[in-house]
């Protein structure tokens, strides 16, 4: 049986930003990532449409927030939520937000995965983001030594393929060895491996 804490504990435990929108695209519950990423202050859970506590800029087109921008009606994630709740099933899409920072407005690409889920005999949309802005735009020119094949980030600090990866884009690696290399380094086992077929 899923309890108040289990169900929170669950929702903690996913590594991405996860809310729980109502219809009205209200978020009714956030993880803590979510909190994290999006800045998001307590007072908002429960009181706020997604696209304010988000700061999407269309927001702050309009007094009354989220819903009633110049471009609200036009909003991808507010019309998946409705199809959400149309019966449509899983959800799972790339979509572009701005989002307002202190720096200025920012485009976000976020992989947006939305379902229905019944919470005390209510029917809700649980909207998962995942920022996949780097993946996607590819904006960056990553500079790379020609000769070691490290590759440099904004702190100057130099890293292997891998590793730099891992840190910005969460990317992980298995090793193994193509055959050119097998060839080349392992001859022995690369001609018995022939041989054995």
């Amino acid at each position: 049986m899923i309890t108040d804490s289990s169900y929170n504990a669950l929702l903690n435990a996913i590594p991405m930003p996860v809310f729980i929108v109502d219809g009205e695209l209200v978020v009714t519950n956030a993880n803590l990532n979510a909190h994290e990423v999006f800045d998001i202050g307590d007072s908002q859970v429960g009181s706020e449409r997604w696209g304010r506590v988000a700061q999407c800029i269309n927001s702050f087109d309009n007094a009354l927030g989220c819903g009633h921008g110049l471009n609200c009606n036009e909003c991808l994630i507010r019309n998946l939520v409705a199809d959400c709740f149309n019966g449509h099933g899983t959800v799972h899409q790339k979509i572009n937000v701005v989002i307002k920072n202190s720096e200025g407005p920012v485009c976000h690409e976020f992989l947006a995965t939305i379902n229905q889920i019944v919470i005390g005999g209510n029917l809700f949309a649980l909207f998962i983001v995942e920022n996949v802005t780097k993946l996607v735009l590819g904006k960056e020119t990553i500079p790379i030594c020609m000769h070691c094949k490290r590759l440099r980030d904004n702190n100057k600090h130099w890293s292997k393929i891998e590793d730099y990866l891992d840190n910005n884009l969460h990317i992980k690696f298995s090793h193994c060895i193509c055959e050119s290399c097998l060839f080349e380094h392992y001859p022995e086992i690369a001609t018995n491996k022939l041989v054995d077929g």
